[in-house]
């Protein structure tokens, strides 16, 4: 596809949405969707069942891993989330712990930084931190980027998650949750009420309500329609998988997060995706699969110590905590985000800022380094003259002046044209 193809479905959806059979093949590798999903047996499971099931399966795909993985030290990024923590649990479980590396990423008073070293910390786990804050950002470290994989994404989340390989280096392995949130199921408020009952329906919703990653205001062409994007028919027979999980899995994940979380050229394990556990959970009911309710339980039974942490998910309560207690944490929360209060003071109490990586919105205004970044690459965007709908530099000009916070578009834009350079320099 040419370059000026791109622009409009990039601006869009943040990624390319484009299917490409042979890049879809290695999402989930070794999973035989015509005969092997779902599993009929598992549906006829009883709650307790279920769970017992789950663990058995959870801690023999982990062993079986991790037999076949030979490293001197482990690196596990560690967030307040899920996935990650299940991993750290399950090498802790068998005897890892000298060869493991936790490694947090973020900035000072956001969850992710601060409940993944709280919780290394707690464990007593060799921990390294990385502050986003004291992390010079450039066109050429982003062009690098881009051209080691990760153009047409949002290139600074995935010169980011690169932060972590490029200081350990290649002799080591790189656990990654990938996919384990996706395949779980998902949450309540970002799905349909109802299961798409046809394709087209599933691409409609999908390019109106789960299209965006990080996207502040929509720049694409007007005239550009998301849903011409999409493949025109079913990548399966829905009988086996539902059309929203295709989407997901071979359009979202393929095109965007495999590219920004796992770094080519590195040893990367992603035990979610082994196939048996994949059969296992698209096996699951709906019921069981929406906000990850049964992933979820296995995770808390499994290894109810390290669930039984603050988690980001529930603003600070553990998975394990009680419903008044999520509740409670969940109001402090919003608190925090409506009274004047400095942050130390809400960090004292355990409430921390939804933050992935930094505040772009802030970088852009306060920060030398990103001015350089935005303004340089918004200009070289404004000389190509590819984009007659919109002036980039009233957005940069916007911000600046305070009249909304663009950050997200402006880093966007940013890998919008670092993507067209990693483009020209291709051979």
């Amino acid at each position: 596809m040419d370059s000026l193809e791109k622009i409009s479905p990039f601006l869009y959806y943040t990624y390319l949405p484009f299917y490409e059979p042979e890049q879809a093949a290695d999402i989930l590798p070794g999973v035989d969707f015509e005969h092997d999903v779902p599993d009929k047996s598992i549906r006829c499971m009883d709650d307790s069942e279920m769970i017992a099931y789950g663990i058995q399966l959870l801690k023999s795909t982990f062993s079986k891993i991790i037999q076949n993985t030979r490293a001197e030290y482990h690196i596990v990024p560690l967030s307040g989330g899920m996935d990650s923590r299940g991993i750290l649990a399950s090498l802790m479980d068998a005897g890892l712990k000298e060869q493991i590396i936790a490694v947090t990423f973020g900035v000072p008073g956001a969850w992710d930084y601060e409940l993944g070293r709280g919780l290394a910390q707690n464990f007593g786990i060799n921990h390294r931190q990385i502050n986003l804050m004291n992390v010079e950002v450039s066109t050429d470290k982003l062009l690098e980027t881009a051209q080691g994989g990760s153009a047409w994404t949002f290139l600074l989340d995935a010169f980011y998650n690169s932060l972590i390989p490029a200081e350990f280096g290649d002799s080591v392995v790189y656990w990654s949750g990938f996919m384990g949130d996706t395949l779980a199921g998902g949450s309540r408020k970002r799905l349909p009420v109802k299961q798409n009952k046809s394709w087209q329906d599933a691409i409609e919703w999908f390019a109106v309500r789960r299209n965006v990653i990080r996207r502040t205001i929509n720049m694409a062409s007007p005239d550009y329609d998301p849903v011409s994007s999409l493949p025109v028919d079913p990548i399966i027979p829905r009988g086996k998988i539902s059309y929203l999980d295709q989407i997901m899995f071979w359009i979202l994940n393929a095109n965007y997060l495999n590219r920004v979380v796992t770094i080519k050229g590195f040893n990367y394990v992603t035990p979610y995706r082994s196939p048996e556990w994949v059969k296992f959970v698209l096996s699951l009911s709906r019921q069981n699969r929406l906000d990850r309710s049964m992933y979820l339980k296995i995770l808390g039974n499994a290894y109810p110590d390290y669930f039984s942490y603050p988690t980001s998910q529930y603003n600070g309560a553990s998975l394990n905590s009680s419903r008044l207690r999520k509740y409670f944490q969940q109001f402090l929360c919003k608190a925090s985000k409506s009274i004047a209060v400095s942050d130390p003071i809400w960090n004292r109490i355990g409430i921390y800022e939804n933050l992935k990586y930094i505040n772009y919105d802030a970088s852009i205004r306060e920060r030398d380094d990103f001015k350089r970044l935005i303004t340089e690459n918004i200009n070289d965007l404004k000389k190509r003259k590819v984009i007659d709908w919109f002036d980039p530099g009233q957005i940069w000009k916007d911000h600046m002046d305070h009249k909304g916070n663009l950050g997200i578009a402006l880093v966007l834009l940013t890998a919008l044209e670092i993507s067209l350079k990693s483009d020209e320099r291709s051979p």
